[in-house]
């Protein structure tokens, strides 16, 4: 009981909307006004409390004997680190600015990706997406070799983001109040957002792997109509998390299963779909993949409902059936060593019996891991079809799903009315 209510309680604390609220738009208006002055003072104050903990924690190796001398080197030079950042200030300074140009260049390489894969599958919209890559990358650059002279409106632009996250969260607290603003929601930054799977997984791990733990909690007797799985695991790219959708007990997952055509170490690929019955894949993901699964549930309205179905349709529609490397073979050959098809979609089809698919046209036609990715073919069923329950803008990835969906599963009246979390202490339940 003890490990539930932790559980229960992590999540009460990590959804305190109204201090996050209280605290971003306060830190957004002093950054905005006092702009570099607030700025040096925050670095200072940071590194002082870096540097009083490196010191804490010195005096406390010296006086034990059981402090390995690799492990007091590593704390030596932390210390020495930290104290060159004080007496040289610009550097650390110097150092924030360049990462955030280094994302501004990055994200318009990403941009300009997106748009040699749009003109590779012939897609419209060219255009607008190489406008907004080339500002990004040109805005980078500048900022990159020139990071004093662009410190201020670098600033500005992180004070702005930061008021409109705090603006964000007090909506969300707002809604908990029954207290409803039409708005769209702003995410945290993806690379952050790639984080939060992972982090949240760790914590459910630290409840012990007590098969007895419950793990599903709803917060209305209603019937789900749709769910959306944000699955993560300790492993490789499994840390930053996937996400599919499960509709009247079947799961639609859109990734990079065809390990024949993934280039740029699998980052880009032919775009697969596949679909299978929801028990045996949860499961094959626990057992096989050793990943946890968060499944949010969604209440449809009928119309809404309606619209899934319909822009299912219309997407299986676009799509051509495609066979993994373990059907291919036994279709030419029944005596062949199972145990020599190892790739990811031959061990789901052996164990889920799941149908592939590939597209025809279209922008899923091409799967980009920046942009494309594994969230795109939920976005499109839940926008497309009309049934936009998560309101989102921007790149979408499995920790934003997640961000949102948590927050959106504390409110009283929103659409996600259950969450359920699969993992190896109760999947045998």
């Amino acid at each position: 009981m003890d490990k539930i209510l932790n559980t229960l309680s992590y999540y009460i604390e990590k959804n305190n909307y109204f201090a996050f609220s209280l605290t971003y738009i306060i830190t957004g208006i002093l950054i905005i006004i006092f702009n570099h002055e607030l700025f040096s003072s925050f670095i200072e104050i940071i590194l002082l409390i870096m540097l009083i903990s490196c010191i804490k924690d010195l005096f406390t190796m010296f006086t034990s004997k059981k402090t390995s001398k690799i492990v007091l080197s590593k704390a030596i030079g932390s210390t020495l680190l930290v104290l060159i950042a004080l007496f040289f200030i610009d550097i650390p300074k110097a150092i924030l600015i360049m990462v955030f140009s280094t994302y501004f260049i990055f994200n318009g390489l990403i941009k300009f990706i997106s748009c040699y894969l749009m003109k590779k599958d012939k897609l419209k919209g060219i255009f607008k997406d190489f406008l907004e890559g080339f500002i990004s990358f040109v805005f980078g650059i500048i900022c990159f070799f020139a990071p004093k002279i662009h410190m201020d409106i670098m600033l500005y632009i992180i004070g702005g983001y930061v008021l409109l996250l705090g603006i964000d969260y007090l909506f969300d607290f707002l809604d908990q109040k029954d207290i409803h603003i039409k708005r769209i929601h702003l995410p945290l930054p993806p690379f952050i957002d790639a984080l939060i799977p992972l982090s949240i997984l760790q914590k459910i791990n630290r409840l012990g792997e007590d098969k007895n733990i419950e793990l599903d909690f709803h917060k209305k007797q209603e019937k789900v109509d749709l769910e959306i799985f944000v699955h993560v695991s300790m492993q490789g790219t499994g840390r930053l998390g996937h996400v599919d959708l499960c509709f009247d007990g079947h799961i639609v997952s859109y990734g990079n299963y065809d390990m024949d055509t993934r280039k740029l170490r699998d980052g880009i690929g032919s775009g697969v779909v596949f679909t299978c019955s929801k028990k045996e894949y949860i499961r094959f993901c626990v057992e096989y993949s050793e990943k946890t699964i968060f499944a949010f549930g969604i209440k449809l309205s009928k119309g809404q409902k309606e619209k899934v179905i319909q822009e299912l349709e219309h997407i299986f529609e676009s799509l051509e059936e495609w066979k993994p490397k373990y059907v291919r073979a036994l279709e030419n050959d029944k005596n062949i060593k199972e145990e020599e098809y190892t790739d990811y979609a031959s061990m789901l089809y052996k164990n889920t019996k799941a149908k592939f698919y590939k597209f025809t046209n279209g922008k899923l036609k091409t799967f980009f891991i920046l942009g494309n990715n594994c969230g795109a073919l939920v976005d499109k069923i839940l926008r497309s079809s009309g049934a936009d329950v998560l309101k989102m803008r921007g790149i979408i990835t499995p920790g934003t799903y997640y961000d949102f969906l948590e927050r959106e599963y504390v409110k009283k009246d929103s659409n996600v009315v259950s969450k359920q979390i699969y993992h190896k202490g109760n999947i045998h339940k």
